[in-house]
């Protein structure tokens, strides 16, 4: 009898267990996913018409707005991109899902839209440190500017005319 089929079995058994352990994974980071995203959206229902701070973070209105509005965006696009992968793949979707693929959609477009307002925070706050170390210092000086001609500036000044010679 040969050994080889055993060693093969084993690691076929062993690739199917790491399978079924990040597929649980997957499915265990989705739902604290649209948990947060479900938190979230109560949280910006609650700032939607007046900013309202929360774990010392403040969300303004536009930001509640837009944080909904995306969601609301990619629960209406998702149903459609799941068809055309699902179309691609030639598999079946059971329309039992469409739930969870709202829900999905709702989530990634809701949370990807706070990621990049993040994002955009994040910049304007370093473009505005940026900003504020590179402009240049002008030293005080304490000393009067010099003239040309030996004058400390004191003196009063006269405009010329259009007939003023140089004097000799």
């Amino acid at each position: 009898m040969n050994n080889n089929n055993s060693e093969v079995n084993g690691m076929v058994f062993a690739l199917a267990l790491v399978g079924v352990f990040l597929l649980f994974a997957a499915i265990f980071v989705g739902v604290i996913l649209a948990l947060y995203s479900l938190f979230l959206t109560g949280v910006c229902f609650w700032a939607w018409n007046e900013p309202r701070t929360i774990f010392k973070e403040t969300i303004k209105p536009s930001e509640a707005r837009c944080f909904v509005y995306s969601g609301i965006a990619g629960a209406f696009t998702s149903p459609f991109a799941v068809a055309i992968v699902a179309q691609m793949a030639d598999v079946r979707i059971d329309d039992d899902y469409i739930f969870l693929i709202l829900l999905g959609g709702y989530t990634i477009g809701s949370l990807l839209s706070a990621w990049i307002m993040h994002l955009a925070e994040e910049h304007e706050k370093a473009n505005a440190s940026e900003m504020i170390d590179v402009t240049p210092s002008i030293p005080a000086s304490h000393s009067k500017p010099s003239n040309d001609n030996g004058d400390d500036g004191q003196g009063s000044f006269e405009f010329a005319t259009w007939d003023d010679e140089e004097k000799r």
